[in-house]
């Protein structure tokens, strides 16, 4: 074998693994991607009032507005939604107001057998995921009431009027699940 066809036979063999390697790459891509839309999208209950309100009131708000979602003790269901008018919003972020949500928890929510099963709040731009800062955040709240086995997270985008579900759920707190929602 001449030195052209060892040449000839070196590329072909690492373009046979630089292809391999792709292939590899892009299946295992690829099946995470059904894996998250098959696999673990979770499906939330949502009433449609509950559901009309965070489409219309967030997406009429300005970037960094948020909302608490509420639903029966002991259910995955959202019937509730509490538009957080104190909240603490800046261009890039946004905190709820706590002293206001705990009294309405104490006296209004948890009385009325009430909980709450998230927050949504609105992004800037095309950001359709949540940010560190909102996982941080949300895994600090899972931490501190242990009876929540998920937390449902939507990222609203008021320039476009879309709405994107997220779910955090206890055994994997470290990552965001596309989730759907299901109108009752």
């Amino acid at each position: 074998m001449n030195n052209k066809s060892k040449n000839i036979h070196k590329l072909n063999e690492i373009k046979r693994k630089l292809l391999k390697k792709a292939t590899t790459q892009l299946t295992e891509k690829l099946i995470n991607f059904c894996y998250d839309i098959v696999v673990v999208m979770k499906k939330i209950p949502i009433s449609r009032k509950a559901f009309y309100e965070l489409r219309h009131r967030l997406s009429s708000r300005p970037a960094e507005s948020g909302a608490i979602l509420l639903g029966p003790a002991g259910s995955n269901a959202i019937t509730h939604f509490y538009y957080d008018r104190g909240g603490n919003s800046t261009a890039t972020s946004y905190s709820p107001d706590y002293t206001t949500l705990n009294k309405k928890l104490r006296r209004r929510w948890r009385p009325a057998g009430l909980e709450i099963k998230g927050i949504a709040h609105s992004h800037g731009g095309d950001l359709n995921n949540l940010t560190y800062g909102d996982m941080r955040y949300i895994k600090r709240l899972m931490s501190r009431n242990p009876q929540m086995s998920m937390f449902v997270a939507p990222v609203v985008l008021p320039y476009k009027n879309s709405i994107h579900p997220m779910v955090i759920c206890r055994d994997r707190m470290d990552y965001a699940q596309k989730a759907y929602f299901e109108l009752f």
